[in-house]
């Protein structure tokens, strides 16, 4: 018998300029922490980071490096994971330096100027990323994704009620 697949968790965050104006940033990347603390079996557990804006950025991580490498994902209407692996780590092995992304995050995009959010876009590129494991997504949005891959449109009308304009 074989034994279980290591459970995988990405992390989708949105460092929109609405995100990072309203704290929803920050506040993800403070749950994903206290979530991280929480879960079961660290030893076995992967995890994967990604942020995205106008663009989509996966994170490498590695231990023992004092920065990941951001790989950006620039094609929002089609888009890709932008390695074949290697983008989900062993959580116990990397904490440090997964919580080292985490606490940099709301800094790096704090003067975030860029377009229409691509949250749906970001979430179909994690979802590449965890094709040959399985895993969850699990995305932190704090704007509406009007950009790329999967964008959605305000409904109609400035009208209050959802009537018809």
């Amino acid at each position: 018998v074989r034994p279980p697949m290591s459970p995988a968790l990405f992390f989708c965050i949105d460092v929109s300029t609405a995100a990072i104006a309203s704290g929803a940033t920050t506040s993800a990347c403070e749950a994903i922490v206290r979530t991280l603390d929480s879960v079961p079996q660290p030893q076995r557990t992967l995890v994967g980071l990604c942020t995205f804006d106008s663009t989509i950025h996966f994170y490498a991580v590695r231990p023992g490096a004092s920065q990941p490498h951001m790989l950006v994902v620039p094609d929002v209407d089609e888009p890709y994971s932008p390695l074949p692996s290697g983008l989900v780590v062993p959580l116990e092995a990397n904490r440090e330096a997964i919580d080292s992304v985490l606490k940099q995050i709301p800094e790096m995009f704090a003067s975030n100027r860029h377009g229409a959010p691509v949250g749906t876009a970001a979430i179909k590129a994690c979802i590449e990323a965890l094709k040959p494991i399985g895993g969850r997504v699990l995305a932190f949005m704090g704007s509406m994704p009007t950009g790329g891959y999967g964008a959605l449109k305000p409904r109609g009308g400035t009208g209050g009620g959802g009537g018809i304009n």
